[in-house]
């Protein structure tokens, strides 16, 4: 599920809407499963599951969805060898299961549960499992918490649900500012920290969710770095540094980052353990120079690892149909296997 502006669409208060959840990929496609999308009657909508090639032939189903009450299936094939018209010409290549299901009643409720499960901080699944024509659902309130599977019907779907990731950059100085707007771009919350107050200006780091001064032992008490969080150090003071990292290896952040040279990086962690979740030099070796090159090899391996992170919760196969005009398709949930772990 998308963040922000799908979260919106499902928060507001009457109207007629549909979700449409891509819960099966096959080859390339340009949004992964899970991907969502809010969809309305009049032809709103909020997020996307493709780059414009699809948006148009699901807006035409919302009326019929709206008017059964009952979920859909849908199937794009585009593969060019299943379709000469879609397929690479349109830039997807793939096949792709889509759920269009009315945006209402226990799938609301839900839905606006688990948001404020990540509000808190924690995460969810929301199980989607077949009865008949319809679907029932069953919101596991923690991650964590998921046991042994004893519930009737076959599990169509399974959309989970993850806190934003926190980013710590530990050092405020001129490498800081363009990743923190690169990384809260792509979906990262970035708290900045620094002993230095007056780098940490709202006008520097508009898009930081929080900025906090002090020593590396108070930013270490007060920011209590846990095993989900992302860290990177980039304060350039070597013995500013060296504290952080001394407080941090213990800390075990899923992913701890370090800015500077290779012979850098060897001072710092002398004496030190380097840990697999430690990348030092931090970023992807792409030949960056200069801030704002640096913040995109920072933020490509952070994504990455985010997507690693992610990995685990996809729990979805396919089962998806073939051969449609046009590489479409349209199914209803009928008990019939589509998508399974």
């Amino acid at each position: 599920m998308d963040h922000g502006a799908v979260w919106s669409e499902v928060s507001r208060s009457g109207g007629a809407a549909v979700l449409a959840t891509i819960i099966a990929v096959e080859g390339h496609a340009y949004r992964k499963e899970g991907a969502a999308m809010v969809l309305r009657p009049e032809g709103e909508s909020e997020g996307v599951l493709s780059p414009g090639c699809l948006e148009d032939d699901l807006r035409a189903r919302v009326p019929a969805v709206l008017a059964s009450g009952l979920p859909e299936l849908v199937y794009y094939d585009m593969r060019p060898e299943e379709d000469p018209i879609w397929g690479e010409a349109i830039g997807c290549g793939g096949r792709i299961t889509i759920l269009l299901e009315p945006l209402d009643g226990e799938l609301r409720s839900l839905l606006l549960e688990a948001h404020g499960l990540l509000e808190a901080g924690r995460g969810a699944v929301l199980e989607r499992r077949l009865a008949g024509k319809r679907i029932e659902y069953r919101l596991i309130r923690a991650l964590e918490e998921r046991g042994a599977d004893d519930t009737a019907g076959e599990l169509l779907f399974a959309s989970a649900f993850r806190p934003v990731p926190r980013l710590i950059l530990f050092g405020a100085g001129r490498d800081a500012p363009p990743l923190c707007a690169l990384a809260a771009k792509i979906g990262f919350r970035v708290v900045v920290a620094d002993w230095r107050q007056g780098l940490l200006s709202a006008d520097r780091f508009p898009a930081a969710s929080e900025r906090i001064a002090g020593t590396p032992e108070e930013l270490a008490r007060r920011l209590n770095v846990g095993s989900g969080d992302y860290v990177i150090l980039c304060s350039h003071q070597l013995r500013r540094d060296r504290e952080m990292l001394e407080r941090m290896l213990p800390a075990s952040p899923y992913y701890l980052g370090v800015m500077g040279s290779g012979k850098r990086v060897e001072v710092l962690f002398e004496g030190l353990k380097r840990t697999p979740n430690v990348s030092a030099p931090v970023g992807l070796d792409i030949g960056a120079d200069g801030p704002e090159e640096i913040a995109v090899s920072i933020a490509a391996e952070l994504v990455a690892r985010k997507a690693a992170a992610a990995a685990g919760v996809r729990e979805v196969g396919a089962d998806a149909g073939r051969g449609f005009v046009f590489g479409g398709g349209t199914g209803e949930p009928d008990g019939r296997r589509q998508a399974v772990r």
